[in-house]
């Protein structure tokens, strides 16, 4: 139904908009103090797609 989606939709922006706001402060941090952090993760886009999937499940859990 429509409100079951806006709900998830709802949960899904705020928990993304929690998780970039948590990574930003990570990746300021893995700057200063773990330089190796960057390269062991390698590209950005890959580690972020994995987040993501992880998010999901997450959320379909909460359901």
């Amino acid at each position: 139904s429509k409100r079951v989606t806006n709900t998830i939709f709802r949960r899904g922006h705020y928990a993304i908009d929690l998780w970039s706001r948590y990574a930003n402060a990570f990746i300021v941090k893995s700057d200063v103090s773990m330089p190796w952090v960057r390269s062991w993760e390698g590209d950005s886009r890959v580690s972020f797609f994995g987040s993501s999937l992880v998010l999901i499940a997450v959320l379909i859990r909460m359901e």
